[in-house]
């Protein structure tokens, strides 16, 4: 999802870009919304642990490992989540089915997690806002 933001964030930029690096940009313009979109549409799919959602996972995770060295860590460990043995059981019919049968029991994410989210989200915020105040 974070990248799906990013993405759109950053074809929202292009439209408050001088005319003539706009006009450069016309590719990117139509390309990161599809992209951006494409990622939520995938984020939505893997929290709804649908089988379809993992190969675009892994398209988008293969390229994020050219993005050294936090990309490839971080990219890393997402194609080992979504496509090792514990992955595979996860988008299984039958972890489907024991889904359904025990709607009680409900994941909750770590504080350590979110914390993380956190800053890691005001550290792009900081990034993009000292962009724009330094063009």
């Amino acid at each position: 999802m974070i990248g799906g933001v990013l993405c759109l964030a950053a074809s929202g930029l292009f439209l408050f870009a001088p005319v003539d690096v706009a006009t450069d940009m016309d590719g990117m313009l139509i390309l990161l919304p599809v992209i951006g979109i494409v990622q939520f549409v995938t984020a939505f799919g893997l929290r709804g642990l649908q089988r379809w959602a993992r190969i675009p996972t892994g398209l988008f995770s293969a390229l994020g490992l050219l993005g050294f060295p936090l990309g490839t860590i971080i990219n890393g460990y997402i194609l080992y989540l979504v496509f090792s043995a514990k992955g595979s059981m996860v988008f299984s019919e039958d972890y489907s089915e024991i889904i359904a049968q025990t709607p009680h029991i409900k994941y909750r994410t770590s504080i350590i997690v979110k914390i993380f989210l956190f800053l890691l989200l005001a550290v792009i915020t900081f990034g993009v806002v000292a962009m724009l105040i330094s063009t």
